[in-house]
């Protein structure tokens, strides 16, 4: 019986440590930070798409090797490389991971999602939020 008890009670104490420990959810900073981000047409998460009508943002040629970088302090560099449209330069915008926005030269955009597999953003093509939207991916 006190075999019995003694198994018990360090079985129990194991599955405390074990099933006990809460796991840290990823800040969506500590995401959009951890690489280099690069425009893709795969989207690997279509159930955070937005309701209503929508298209994947094509990437044109001169965007294919455009390196999306983001730093903690709310900025992302856009760096064309070497692939440019006309005459491109290296630019810096912001961000705000918390209220999930993008500005691309001065335009506010609605971040979908931020995951380690993808980034995912809305663009209003008819300039109204809810209607046609194109889906941009960074991958």
């Amino acid at each position: 019986m006190k075999k019995r008890l003694t198994f018990i009670t360090a079985l129990t104490l194991v599955c405390t440590f074990i099933f006990g420990c809460k796991k840290d959810k990823e800040e969506p900073i500590g995401i959009l930070t951890s690489k280099t981000w690069k425009r893709t047409t795969v989207d690997k998460n279509p159930s955070t798409n937005p309701l209503g009508y929508f298209l994947y943002a094509p990437i044109i040629d001169c965007n294919g090797d455009d390196i999306y970088k983001f730093s903690p302090d709310g900025t992302y560099t856009l760096d064309p490389g070497g692939n440019r449209c006309g005459d491109e330069e290296i630019r810096v915008d912001k961000y705000d991971a918390v209220n999930k926005e993008i500005y691309i030269n001065g335009n506010k955009f609605q971040i979908c999602e931020i995951s380690r597999n993808q980034i995912k953003f809305l663009a209003p093509i008819d300039g109204r939020t809810g209607s046609l939207s194109a889906i941009f991916l960074l991958d």
